[in-house]
């Protein structure tokens, strides 16, 4: 089974028992395996960049027939924040707790116009949810919250 690649400080580490090793985004990379039991493999991004944001995963194959390839891994997300913008503020209605059913918003609000916000939920691997709001703030709608939606939020933007 794939194992999730693992962003480590300004390299992406990719852990697995392949033969070969492929981190997957737009553009296929590979790396022959550098643990001495063959293991695992590095994908390093030396010096990180914009346009290194974006969700990696990784799979393996084998370099002899048959040519077996496995699923790939749940997707990572890397952020590369701009420290020149500043840190957007979020908020919830109704604040406190809420009742399973209920409606619920949360709203993210920046000091930029036409910017594209994300809402981020703590341990979730899927994409982040995102809006294209004309102004400076989004609502995210929550209809008929559940369990499944408890848990911590925040927000980030990009010009």
């Amino acid at each position: 089974m794939p194992s999730a690649c693992k962003p480590l400080k300004n390299k992406e580490k990719t852990r697995k028992s392949p033969n070969l090793v492929t981190l997957g985004r737009a553009v296929l990379r590979e790396a022959r395996p550098e643990d001495p039991d063959g293991s695992g493999a590095v994908f390093p991004i030396s010096t990180v960049h914009q346009e290194n944001d974006g969700s990696y995963s990784c799979s393996y194959h084998s370099r002899s027939e048959p040519f077996a390839v496995s699923s790939p891994s749940d997707p990572v997300q890397l952020v590369v924040r701009d420290p020149s913008l500043p840190r957007p503020s979020i908020s919830l209605s109704p604040t406190g707790v809420t009742a399973p059913g209920a409606d619920v918003t949360i709203r993210c609000r920046g000091q930029r116009q036409d910017v594209r916000f994300f809402l981020h939920k703590a341990g979730d691997l899927n994409p982040p949810r995102h809006m294209d709001p004309a102004g400076d703030g989004a609502e995210f709608r929550i209809p008929t919250v559940g369990r499944q939606h408890g848990g911590s939020y925040g927000c980030s933007y990009r010009p």
